[in-house]
C-alpha cells in the first residue's frame, strides 16, 4: 500500500514536496550515499578540494539525484524531500577557487527567478567584479588605519616587503607553509626598520618602538603583539592620534609628539593581508580565499546596489560563539528535542519562497540545493540529509544533519547563512 499525500513538480515551480507513507515488504538497501561521510563527514582530503565545476553539462537528471541509489524509495517506513527547483537551474559553474562568488551568483539567479541562461543572470565574473571592489574600499581603510597607527605613510615598507618577498619567490597571496607566514614576513620587516639606508619617515618612526634601535622595554612590548592580527575596528589610541593630527597640519606635528600606537602591527598586518587577497583575486584563476563570511554579507549588499534587488544575508545556523544574532546556536550537548527543533526550521526556512541557504562548510561555500528525511522500515532510524556541494557549486553530495552540525560546532566561522530576497 503506497499513499502519496502531495507530488507536485513543474520545471519553473519552485519547490517540490513529497511525502510517503509505506508498508512495503523488500529486502532492505542500502540508500546512505553520502560522499566521503566514513571519517564523520570531513570527507577525504581529494573530496576536500574545490578549485573547479567540472565541464559536465549543467543539467542533471534531478529524480536520479533527489532519491536514495537514484530510484523510488519503496523501502522506506516514511519518506519526504524539498527541493528547489530555481536553484537546480540557477545555479552556476565554479572555474576557479572562488566559491564565494560563485555561490552569490546562484543565490541571486535563484532569488529573482531566472536560469543561468537567462538574460540578466549572474555568473561568477559578474560578483568577482563586485568583490574587487568591495576589497579595494577595504584596503583604503585598512591603509589609511595603518598609517595613522604609525604616523607616516606605508607605500615605502609595502614596497620594499614586497620585493623582498620576489627575492625568494614569495609573495603575499601566496600560500605559505603552515606556521611560518608571519615569521616570514615580520623577520623582513624587521630586517627592513633595522637597516639605517632605509631613511623614509615609516622606517625613522618604527625604528622606536621595532628592532635593534629600539628601546628594550618598548621592543619587548611590541614583541607580544605579534599574534594580534584581529581587525580593530574602533582603537581609543587611533582615534585619539587621529584627533591630535588635526589640529594642525601634518608638516607642523613632530614626529615624537605622537606615539607609534601599539596596535600598529595588528592594523598593518591587516592591510598586507588584504593586499594578498586582491592578489588572489587578480589571477588567471582568481580565488576568494581571503573572504570570509563578512565577503558574503558585504558581497550580497553589492549585488543589492549594483542590479536592483534587496538581497540580505544572516546568520541562521552555528556554534555562535563570536556572533549575537544568528538564529540556531549548536553546541554538542543539545538534546535530541532541540535538534529535531534545529532540523525542522532548516527545512522550513529552505521552503520559504524568498530564501536559499548558502552553506559554509569545510573550506567552502556551496548552496543548499534540497533536504531529505526518511524513516528506516527495520531499524526504525531516522536519517535526515541535505545535498549541497563539497567541491565546486554542483548539486552533488548528500550530507547527513549530524555531520552538518559537526561541521558547524567544529568553527565559529563555519555557519549556515540566510540569504532572503527582501
Amino acid at each position: 500500500l503506497i499513499e502519496v499525500f502531495s507530488f507536485t513538480s513543474f520545471r519553473r515551480q519552485s519547490f517540490v514536496r513529497v511525502c510517503l507513507v509505506m508498508d512495503v515488504k523488500e529486502e532492505r538497501k542500502e540508500t546512505m550515499i553520502n560522499d566521503g561521510e566514513s571519517n564523520g563527514g570531513e570527507g577525504t582530503k581529494k573530496e576536500q578540494q574545490y578549485e573547479k565545476d567540472t565541464d559536465d553539462m549543467e543539467e542533471m537528471n534531478i529524480s536520479q539525484l533527489l532519491f536514495p541509489d537514484g530510484v523510488f524509495p519503496a523501502n522506506k517506513a516514511k519518506f519526504s524531500v524539498s527541493y528547489n527547483n530555481r536553484l537546480f537551474h540557477g545555479w552556476v559553474k565554479q572555474p576557479s577557487p572562488a566559491c564565494a562568488v560563485a555561490s552569490l551568483a546562484g543565490a541571486y539567479n535563484a532569488l529573482t527567478r531566472r536560469s543561468r541562461d537567462d538574460q540578466g543572470s549572474l555568473h561568477q565574473p559578474d560578483v568577482l567584479i563586485l568583490f574587487k571592489e568591495i576589497l579595494q574600499d577595504r584596503l583604503d581603510m585598512n591603509k589609511a588605519k595603518a598609517c595613522r597607527s604609525i604616523g607616516a605613510d606605508i607605500a615605502s615598507l609595502v614596497e620594499k616587503l614586497t620585493i623582498k618577498l620576489q627575492e625568494e619567490n614569495k609573495s603575499l597571496g601566496m600560500k605559505f607553509e603552515k606556521g611560518t607566514k608571519k615569521k616570514i614576513i615580520w623577520g623582513h620587516i624587521r630586517d627592513l626598520v633595522d637597516n639605517l639606508e632605509n631613511t623614509e619617515p615609516v622606517f625613522e618612526r618604527l625604528r622606536t618602538v621595532y628592532g635593534k634601535h629600539a628601546k628594550k622595554e618598548q621592543e619587548q612590548e611590541m614583541e607580544e603583539e605579534d599574534a594580534d592580527d584581529e581587525e580593530i575596528e574602533n582603537d581609543d589610541d587611533e582615534i585619539a592620534a587621529e584627533k591630535k593630527i588635526s589640529q594642525r597640519s601634518k608638516d607642523e606635528v613632530e614626529l615624537e609628539e605622537i606615539p607609534v600606537s601599539p596596535k600598529w602591527k595588528s592594523m598593518l598586518f591587516l592591510y598586507l593581508e588584504g593586499l594578498g587577497g586582491m592578489e588572489k583575486l587578480n589571477r588567471e584563476k582568481p580565488s576568494t580565499g581571503h573572504f570570509g563570511n563578512w565577503g558574503i554579507t558585504s558581497g550580497c549588499a553589492a549585488i543589492s546596489r549594483a542590479y536592483d534587488v534587496q538581497l540580505r544575508c544572516s546568520p541562521f545556523m552555528g556554534k555562535g560563539k563570536r556572533v549575537s544574532n544568528i538564529i540556531h546556536k549548536l553546541s554538542i550537548r543539545d538534546p535530541e528535542e532541540m535538534i529535531e527543533e534545529q532540523w525542522r526550521d532548516l527545512v522550513s526556512t529552505f521552503n520559504r519562497e524568498d530564501t536559499v541557504l548558502l552553506f559554509h562548510l569545510t573550506n567552502h561555500y556551496a548552496l543548499v540545493y534540497a533536504t531529505r528525511e526518511w524513516v528506516d522500515e527495520e531499524t526504525n532510524d531516522v536519517v535526515r540529509e541535505l545535498l549541497t556541494a563539497r567541491k565546486g557549486q554542483r548539486p552533488s553530495s548528500w550530507i547527513s544533519f549530524s555531520d552538518v552540525r559537526k561541521i558547524l560546532i567544529g568553527w565559529p566561522g563555519y555557519q549556515m547563512m540566510k540569504i532572503a530576497k527582501i
